[in-house]
């Protein structure tokens, strides 16, 4: 049984059954329950996906203890519960896979952590990394005057737009 908990600690079941990934399909446009792990790979690219797709399978639980769709959302907001959200879908698609494909489906999801670890350690090692931070100070700087060049233009052109005074037919200038 695959199981997550909220920011508040409460322990939420995720399981799939036909309607509900019918209604998650349809509400979200990822079929999560391909075998080849491909629809849920793609949906838990974003945190309010997995949220959304949670309260679709979580509904029915939610109702019975009085959590509407706001709590349930706020009580999603941090990524601890998104990521033990994330696992409990991937369980769950793991647990409703037929026993004859699981490990091909294990195997994809393996080899996407695999992927996701590397990824994200070259990043850190790349944003890190002194002279890719030179550039990135650098490019924002030029980005910064590039700004304020087109400011001063405007305000040269239009007294309107300096004062902040709505412009008026005789003080806009045409081309």
């Amino acid at each position: 049984m695959a199981t997550f908990k909220d920011r508040n600690g409460k322990e939420w079941v995720i399981e799939f059954d036909g309607p509900l990934l019918e209604q998650v399909e349809q509400a979200t446009g990822f079929d999560i329950s391909n075998e080849d792990g491909s629809g849920l790979i793609q949906a838990c690219q974003k945190g309010p996906t997995i949220v959304r797709i949670c309260w679709i399978l979580c509904q029915q639980q939610a109702a019975k203890t009085g959590v509407s769709a706001e709590d349930f959302g706020r009580a999603m907001a941090c990524g601890e519960a998104i990521e033990g959200a994330e696992k409990a879908l991937r369980q769950a698609l793991t647990d409703f896979t037929r026993p004859s494909r699981r490990g091909a489906l294990t195997a994809v999801l393996t080899s996407q952590d695999r992927v996701t670890a590397e990824t994200v350690a070259a990043l850190v090692e790349k944003v890190s990394d002194q002279a890719t931070q030179d550039q990135i100070v650098d490019a924002m700087k030029a980005r910064m005057a590039d700004t304020l060049e087109q400011v001063v233009t405007r305000m040269k052109v239009s007294p309107s737009y300096a004062s902040g005074t709505p412009a008026t037919s005789t003080s806009v200038p045409t081309e």
